[in-house]
């Protein structure tokens, strides 16, 4: 996945091409990627539905996940500052 910003696409291709068998880049816009790290992180927060747990289960800790996600997330925001070129 190669999050870009204020770069075209022909310049992403030709940065990170696609090689069959070696190599498969995505490319994601830096908002694109911030509002899914964002829906991902609101979604694990809420509260899970003991009800859907079958006997003898426990919720799962989806802390080490979040984690990783806002890590993420920061990590595009300091190397992608908003307005950067």
């Amino acid at each position: 996945m190669v999050v870009f910003q204020g770069r075209s696409k022909q310049d992403l291709v030709k940065a990170y091409p696609t090689i069959k068998g070696k190599s498969d880049y995505r490319f994601l816009s830096r908002e694109r990627a911030l509002q899914y790290l964002d829906n991902a992180l609101a979604e694990l927060a809420l509260p899970e539905d003991s009800s859907d747990l079958k006997e003898g289960e426990t919720p799962f800790d989806f802390q080490p996940l979040m984690a990783q996600l806002r890590a993420t997330r920061s990590n595009i925001l300091s190397c992608l500052p908003a307005g950067s070129r």
